[in-house]
């Protein structure tokens, strides 16, 4: 029976980045379509600026809408840029679970979380789905509740194995998970 493991030691990055995957994971248009549309917004005001009433109407009637772009992009963008990141870091500074180093093992059958505050055992098919981000990898327990694994720390062999262990088990991908009834 083949074993692999690591340790972890989180940082507030790594959980604002967990953060931003777990809450627009199914967002991730928002990296590229708020600066195009916000370069829209600015082409738009600029002909209306320019062009006057002759191509847009006149300013007091374009400016509801304008407005209400801009609003818009400011709310999407706040929400990915500050207010996630900003609480998922307020959560790593209050909750000394996250802080200390994670030594995470596994083999065919389970995968096992040790640190100074809490020891777990879980069996693969007991995970609810997985996320497999560019720097994060995200083993949920339910809906709203994951551990956070940074793949800094996974050796290339030991991340495909943990993969390949998720899947043999039919631990669903979260982009791909099935909604239970």
């Amino acid at each position: 029976m083949m074993q692999h493991e690591t340790t972890v030691q989180l940082t507030a990055d790594d959980v604002a980045a967990a953060a931003r995957h777990h809450y627009l994971g199914s967002l991730r248009f928002l990296q590229w379509f708020i600066p195009v549309l916000s370069v829209l917004i600015v082409a738009i005001i600029a002909i209306a600026i320019l062009a006057g009433p002759q191509v847009l109407g006149s300013w007091s009637d374009n400016i509801v809408p304008i407005g209400g772009l801009t609003a818009g992009i400011a709310i999407l963008w706040g929400n990915y840029a500050i207010f996630i990141p900003r609480a998922a870091r307020r959560q790593f500074e209050e909750q000394a679970g996250l802080q200390g180093a994670m030594h995470y093992s596994w083999d065919e059958q389970h995968i096992r979380l040790e640190s100074q505050i809490s020891q777990a055992t879980m069996l693969w098919t007991q995970f609810h789905a997985y996320h497999d981000a560019d720097d994060v990898l995200q083993l949920y327990l339910s809906r709203q509740l994951y551990w956070v694994i940074p793949k800094r720390y996974l050796q290339p062999v030991a991340a495909a194995d943990l993969l390949a262990q998720l899947e043999a088990h039919a631990v669903p991908a979260r982009s791909k998970r099935k909604k239970r009834g």
